[in-house]
């Protein structure tokens, strides 16, 4: 992995390149694959100087939830999933979700006629 996948040119001025790194540079590398460990590591390899430790926890912070979450459109309403439960959880404790959220019921019917409603 380069260091164009992982951040932005700034300038490149003769022998010396400036890159930015920044949320959507970021974003960009681990949308297309990219780990955090991995994008740590290329930075390591590829800088003149050390990574702080201030850089590696900013690292680790914007690249922690990414792609973690999809919001996908089925039937013309839009549904978030996620394969990690904890995320979701997270999410419904946002006010704005939770006024947005669909709750559904399930009502099951036995032969005893006993009806009972699951949401």
């Amino acid at each position: 992995m380069g260091a164009g996948a992982i951040v932005e040119p700034a300038s490149r001025l003769g022998y010396i390149q400036e890159y930015r790194l920044s949320v959507y540079s970021l974003y960009a590398a681990v949308s297309v694959g990219s780990q955090t460990n991995d994008i740590i590591e290329t930075l390591q390899k590829l800088s003149s100087t050390a990574i702080s430790n201030m850089i590696i926890e900013f690292i680790n912070l914007c690249t922690l939830n990414y792609g973690k979450v999809k919001l996908v459109l089925k039937h013309n309403q839009y549904f978030v999933e996620s394969a990690c439960h904890n995320i979701l959880k997270n999410l419904l404790h946002d006010s704005q979700i939770q006024e947005c959220r669909l709750i559904t019921r399930k009502i099951n019917i036995d032969i005893n006629s006993n009806v009972s409603v699951q949401q």
